[in-house]
């Protein structure tokens, strides 16, 4: 893991999309259920509580959209759809 590692500088990346340890609200289209998620590394993924791996097939997906993006996502319960509602950095 830590060969592959890769240093991040938060002011070199744009706040307006989706990224690692952003926090996402999403709407799922066909639910109209809102979930609120922070994009994660998979070793912290826990998505009961809240943390999306970036590895998985929801956080990849989101992974650079931005605010009112719409995106289909395919899951073992089939296409999801979801729209991206805000997304907000967290301070360190």
């Amino acid at each position: 893991t830590l060969a592959h590692a890769e240093v991040l500088v938060g002011s070199n990346l744009s706040p307006r999309k989706v990224r690692f340890n952003a926090r996402v609200k999403i709407l799922n289209l066909t639910t109209g259920q809102e979930r609120e998620f922070k994009i994660v590394g998979p070793l912290e993924a826990d998505a009961a509580a809240g943390c999306l791996s970036l590895a998985s097939p929801l956080g990849k997906a989101l992974m650079g959209r931005a605010v009112g993006d719409r995106l289909q996502v395919q899951t073992p319960r089939g296409v999801r759809s979801y729209q991206i509602l805000e997304i907000t950095m967290e301070k360190v």
